[in-house]
Order: C-alpha cells, then sequence, then structure tokens
C-alpha cells in the first residue's frame, strides 16, 4: 500500500509539472533558420514565377531539415499549399510542444483545418503565456460557435472587445478564412494552357491582375503578369485577337488604378 501511494504520488508531481511549464518561444532559432533559408526562400519565389508549383515546394521542402525550419516554411506554405503547411507546423510541434510560436502556428493549422476542439485546447495554453493577444479570442470564440459551446463564444467574443479592436478581429478572422489557393490556381490555369486549352489565358491574367491580398485590397501581382502575358504572346501572337483582348484589358486596369480612367 505504501508503495502503490508512493508512485501515485510521483505521477501526481510530474503530471503537475508537465501541465504547469510555461511556454517559452525561441526566436533566436526561429530568425537563425529564416537566414539559413534565404537562398531557398529566393528560389521558391523566382521559382512560383516560372516552373511548375509542386516541383517548387517539393524542392524547398528539402530544405526542412530541423523544427525551425519546418515552422519558416510551414509558413511560407500557409497560403500556397495549405496541406503541406499543416504536416510542417505539426512536425515542428511535435518536437517542441513548449515553444509557444509552434503551439500558436499549429494552432491556427487545426483550426482551418476544421479540428476545434484540438485547436481550441492550443489557443488556450498559448493565451495563458500572452494573454494581451486578441486574436486568440476571436479564434476561440470561433472554435467553441463551432462546437456549439454558445456561452464560450460569447464569453470569448466579448473579450476582444470589437468596437476597440475591430481592425486586428477583421485580420485575425481573414488568418482562418482567407483565400488560399490563388497560386495552386495559377498553376493549375498554366497547366491547361501547355495542354492547349488557351481559353484559361483570360481567368489566369484577371486573376494576376487582381491578386486578393486580403479582404479589403485587391492588386497586381507583376511579376505573374510579365511572365504569363510573355506566354500569351508566345502561345497566340500578338496579332491574335485574345491576345490583343488581354493587352487591352491589362491597359484598362493600370489607368484605372492611377486613377487615370478617363484618359481612355
Amino acid at each position: 500500500m505504501k508503495k502503490l501511494t508512493i508512485i501515485l504520488f510521483t505521477i501526481s508531481i510530474l503530471t503537475n509539472y508537465c501541465f504547469g511549464q510555461t511556454l517559452v518561444s525561441d526566436r533566436e532559432c526561429i530568425e537563425k533558420a529564416k537566414i539559413d533559408l534565404q537562398n531557398e526562400m529566393s528560389n521558391f519565389s523566382s521559382c512560383i514565377v516560372k516552373q511548375d508549383l509542386n516541383i517548387c515546394i517539393e524542392n524547398l521542402i528539402k530544405s526542412a531539415d530541423n523544427e525551425y525550419k519546418k515552422y519558416v516554411i510551414g509558413g511560407t506554405l500557409y497560403e500556397i499549399d495549405p496541406k503541406q503547411a499543416l504536416i510542417l507546423h505539426k512536425q515542428a510541434y511535435l518536437k517542441n510542444q513548449l515553444d509557444k510560436n509552434f503551439t500558436l502556428e499549429y494552432a491556427i493549422e487545426l483550426h482551418r483545418s476544421g479540428k476545434y476542439l484540438e485547436a481550441s485546447k492550443l489557443y488556450e495554453t498559448y493565451s495563458l503565456s500572452e494573454p494581451n493577444d486578441i486574436r486568440i479570442f476571436v479564434w476561440l470564440s470561433d472554435c467553441y460557435l463551432n462546437l456549439n459551446q454558445t456561452d464560450l463564444s460569447i464569453k470569448n467574443w466579448q473579450k476582444a472587445n470589437h468596437p476597440q479592436n475591430h481592425t486586428a478581429i477583421d485580420k485575425a478572422i481573414y488568418i482562418i478564412y482567407g483565400k488560399t489557393d490563388q497560386v495552386k490556381t495559377r498553376n493549375d490555369l498554366k497547366v491547361e494552357i501547355e495542354k492547349g486549352n488557351f481559353s484559361n489565358f483570360y481567368p489566369l491574367l484577371f486573376l494576376d491582375k487582381n491578386w486578393e491580398y486580403d479582404w479589403w485590397n485587391k492588386g497586381s501581382q507583376d511579376y505573374f503578369i510579365e511572365e504569363d502575358l510573355a506566354l500569351a504572346q508566345n502561345k497566340l501572337g500578338k496579332t491574335n485577337n485574345d491576345y490583343k483582348v488581354i493587352e487591352a484589358y491589362l491597359k484598362i486596369k493600370n489607368l484605372e488604378q492611377k486613377g487615370e480612367i478617363e484618359d481612355i
């Protein structure tokens, strides 16, 4: 009986120790990973303009040889390849579950994957270390709403204080529900064009010229436009009617963005 009591007491101490630990931030290692990955990131940025997206992602992931690089690359892929971003952020988190950066990013990944219960637990843990991060209350409110825990949802929404923090709240919601398929859509359209489906030049250049940065801001992706317009010229020819229409559209949009639409 005495032996059992000692065992139970030991387990209790270990359990309290594990749950009582505070999350820490190892920003130095993350910043070092960013520096170490500069060439790979530069190559990736160039690659997605000209080459097949899947090959670009595959090459970038090869550089994720520790948890900090997984975290950084996962962030890069967050709005490009959500599935791969989830995998990388999960791997980083499992390597070090006491890093609050890893905890937060994995929670966000779980949230937008619809795993609301798992996400809410990590958000709650993170909020103990960062009680002033009002985004957590927004995300917890959404998770609890999806879990049909209305009281907790309302409680956290009130903590977010929408009248005072409405801009930060809107941005927090966009992080979860914003577009993540634009680069992939562009790649898919180019694949179809290479198959001879030239009508895809219209949605391709429209996408390039009306790129959504968030729910409030759209603009041109000039690197994409330059590459894709050159592709259209090569495939269609400058005298082709479709090419002329696309070129005219881009000129009109340029004037519109400069506020010179009356000059048309």
